[in-house]
């Protein structure tokens, strides 16, 4: 902080050694600063000094200081000094000799450190400069009547530390001597240790330095475009407070180096020495906020903020996590328009409609993620990187279903999808009124193997997606397929050829034994799916198949395995159609999406409105030449598989046997569904015998069965699964109760007495039963016990009782009889 003293309130207390002969006098020729000037008036030969009496007027090692004093030289020398008890340094003006002198005196030795010859004038200004540098040095400096005359250099360090300041003359004679204006200016001290470094968050340089400066009012930020020397290579650029020590300089472009000072500056002491040169170059900042969109599965658009202090911006794509590549389909370099925010769209196509890599596309089935910088004349910013978004995920593969049980169902197929989560099952029920909604089954999540328990007696249908990340579900595909007689049409061209289809346009590509080069396949190989061929297409085609009457049908769906390569243009496409009996109608296309993504299996439902006595299905494609290639594979069309459990059993089984051979069942059927019905029956002393198919009926007859003979009957609800329309099923039976019956035993006739004698009886009779022996019994009258005379084979029919009582009255019978039962004549 400058000190300024310009005699204005001048009084004798403010000055050591004051002897009255330093006054306040404002004669005008004199006074230079505001109203007075200081005037000395002492007898001839005497020296005086006088000091300030206030510490803040000190001097000490490490100050620069100015004194401005006008003066009138008359036989005088005139001094400025600063002064302790001991030791003092003073400029001198030798009017005599015309010379500057700088003088020290140290413990009462006085010595002249140097001296200049000076042409002073009886009246003007001289401007002394001292820098007391911090080893003690002085570098003394004068100004004469604004001119500078040069400067002395002690030779040696000044040993004291500082004292109070004064002024003070030399007389030879007896005149007056006038000073105005003096000042001490405390030393600007430059700043030092300034660093610059970019901020590559936010496309700026920050500066920040030592401040070594204890009066200064601002800081002062000098810049260059290359290394400078001096003040004069750089540019001002801004201004920053008192005691501040950094600064943020904004107002850079990105990728070119600049080069900074910084000066301290107070008004009166004016502006130290420039600091050290501190040099960055500024990055421009990263792009924020990035996101990206899924607008389709061949889709997405990604959109961010200006960073600051961009050209352009890099964008790049990682694909599955193969790494970061150029994206196709949109720009992989955006120009900074000056816009605050930007979004672009990506998807297979390269600009021009040229195809690009599998791993570059955005497409179905994967993960995305991108990033972007900032760039600025060569130099780019950290990448800044969204999140992972998904696209759909395909299908499961080849799904299909094994049943363990009657009540059990397993599903099998392949996941191929790089981004599955879980594979999800749902099904609906059929209790013999219809289908019902679809609801998710106990096997979600599944996976190949699953197995879960139906309830009894329903039939279902099952379906399976994939289930990815954010939720992303791929198409329905179906269980399985083909009911009996119900697969309408299949062709896996393992023929070679298209001669399964009634007409085709198969255009280029042809059936050929191996996948042209022009496929870029992701997930699998170029060969066909099943078989040795596979039908390709990179020109307008199609295949056509007549179906005929289906009028009667539903849930018909058309299973085909398809597989594109490098369709990266919007009109560059597969499709399935149905002919409806009128029109033809677009089942499923296959696009941009379905790009590079290896065979993949899609089930198409076609809308029972849809059926009609005259459907046919065409697979192919409708743009023109000069495209890429899709291929077809296996093609099935059928009902979706009913999935059948064990049937409920018939119940409440009674047997007939009132008439002779025959048993006659009866029962309730309580099936839902029920293809035919199994009899079972055996002797008492056999095994079972089936009677298959006997049909859905509750009642059956069994003859030619022998009398008096014991039979165990029950009855088989028969349920049959036949699946993808082959002579390979599942039969599932259920029994009912087992319940027995002897047949009808008919008793002997015509029974008679063909003679007597005292002591036997001649008898004969008809037999009429099949199976069984004869006996013949006889017993007294007055008796209730009969008594088996002879056990005779069946077909005797006559016997002599024997043995009788003379002059008794006896009765006599014969009956048929079994192990199960007996029936005496009538």
């Amino acid at each position: 902080m400058p000190i300024v003293h310009d005699f204005e309130t001048i009084d004798t207390t403010q000055w050591n050694g004051n002897t009255g002969d330093l006054s306040r006098n404002n004669d005008s020729w004199a006074v230079t600063n505001g109203s007075y000037a200081a005037k000395y008036a002492a007898p001839s030969g005497t020296t005086k000094v006088w000091t300030t009496t206030e510490n803040e007027y000190d001097i000490s090692r490490g100050d620069l200081f100015w004194v401005d004093i006008y003066y009138r030289v008359d036989q005088y020398d005139i001094y400025f000094a600063v002064q302790d008890a001991n030791n003092w340094i003073r400029g001198e003006f030798d009017q005599g000799g015309d010379a500057m002198r700088l003088k020290q005196c140290i413990d009462g030795t006085v010595e002249t450190l140097g001296d200049s010859s000076v042409s002073i004038y009886e009246t003007g200004t001289v401007n002394l400069r001292f820098d007391w540098q911090s080893d003690g040095k002085i570098h003394f400096e004068y100004f004469v009547d604004g001119s500078n005359e040069g400067g002395v250099i002690g030779t040696e360090s000044i040993p004291w530390d500082g004292g109070g300041i004064g002024i003070g003359a030399q007389t030879s004679s007896s005149q007056d001597q006038w000073a105005d204006f003096w000042r001490i200016e405390n030393t600007i001290d430059s700043p030092s240790n300034l660093s610059a470094a970019d901020d590559p968050m936010n496309a700026v340089v920050n500066l920040s330095w030592t401040d070594n400066s204890e009066y200064e009012s601002e800081f002062r930020i000098y810049r260059a475009t290359s290394s400078g020397s001096s003040k004069s290579d750089y540019t001002q650029i801004a201004t920053v407070g008192e005691n501040t020590t950094s600064y943020t300089d904004t107002s850079v472009d990105a990728g070119t180096t600049y080069y900074y000072r910084v000066s301290a500056y107070e008004s009166y002491d004016g502006e130290s020495a420039l600091s050290n040169e501190a040099s960055a170059s500024a990055t421009p900042g990263p792009p924020s906020s990035i996101s990206a969109t899924v607008d389709a599965d061949d889709q997405i658009t990604v959109s961010f903020d200006d960073g600051g202090g961009a050209g352009s911006y890099e964008v790049e794509m990682d694909r599955n996590g193969t790494g970061f590549v150029s994206p196709a389909g949109g720009p992989s370099s955006i120009t900074d328009d000056g816009s605050s925010s930007y979004s672009a769209t990506y998807g297979p196509e390269n600009s021009g409609g040229s195809p690009k890599d599998y791993g570059a596309s955005v497409g179905l089935d994967s993960s995305f993620q991108f990033r972007v910088r900032s760039v600025s004349n060569g130099v780019t910013s950290d990448w800044a990187s969204s999140g992972t978004v998904y696209t759909s995920p395909i299908p499961p593969y080849n799904p299909s279903v094994s049943r363990p049980s009657a009540t059990e169902i397993t599903f099998e197929f392949e996941n191929r999808s790089d981004i599955v989560d879980s594979v999800e099952v749902e099904f609906r029920e059929d209790e013999g009124s219809g289908y019902g909604t679809w609801n998710q089954s106990s096997a979600t999540p599944a996976t190949p193997g699953t197995t879960i328990d139906a309830p009894e007696d329903a039939r279902f249908q099952f379906r399976l997606r994939s289930v990815g990340p954010d939720d992303k579900t791929s198409e329905w595909v179906y269980a399985d397929y083909g009911n009996g007689g119900n697969v309408y049409f299949e062709d896996d061209f393992s023929s070679g050829d298209a001669s399964a289809w009634d007409s085709n346009s198969i255009g280029t590509g042809g059936v050929t034994s191996t996948l042209a080069s022009t496929f870029s396949a992701g997930d699998n190989t170029q060969s066909p799916e099943t078989g040795g061929y596979a039908v390709e297409m990179g020109d307008t085609g199609w295949l056509v198949k007549n179906l005929g009457d289906l009028s009667g049908e539903s849930d018909v769906h058309v299973r085909l395995r398809v597989q594109a390569a490098s369709n990266d243009g919007a009109y560059e496409r597969g499709d399935l159609w149905w002919y409806d009996g009128s029109s033809w109608q677009t089942l499923e296309q296959w696009g941009w999406q379905h790009d590079g993504q290896g065979w993949m299996e899609y089930h198409a439902l076609v809308p029972d409105s849809y059926l009609s006595t005259d459907n046919r299905v065409q697979i192919g494609r409708d743009e023109g030449a000069g495209v890429d290639y899709i291929a077809f594979d296996e093609i099935v069309v059928s009902d979706i598989l009913h999935e059948y459990t064990k049937p409920a059993a018939p119940y409440g089984l009674t047997l007939d046997a009132s008439v002779e051979g025959e048993i006659t069942a009866s029962w309730t059927s309580d099936a839902a569904f029920l293809d035919n019905q199994d009899f079972l029956w055996k002797r008492s002393d056999g095994s079972y015998n089936v009677e298959y198919g006997i049909g859905t009926g509750e009642s059956y007859t069994l003859s030619s069965l022998d009398d008096g003979e014991q039979y165990t009957i029950y009855v088989k609800s028969v349920v049959r699964e036949v699946r993808n329309g082959e002579m390979k099923y599942n039969w599932w039976r259920t029994a009912s109760n087992e319940e027995s019956a002897v047949t009808f035993l008919p008793a002997p006739t015509n029974l008679t007495v063909d003679a007597t004698s005292a002591t036997s009886v001649d008898l004969s009779w008809t037999d009429n039963h099949d199976y069984g022996d004869t006996q013949v019994q006889y017993k007294p009258s007055d008796a209730s016990t009969w008594t088996t005379f002879a056990t005779v084979s069946r077909g005797t029919g006559a016997e002599s009782i024997t043995g009788l009582l003379n002059g008794e009255q006896y009765d006599a019978r014969v009956v048929a009889t079994t192990e199960h039962t007996t029936t005496e004549d009538a």
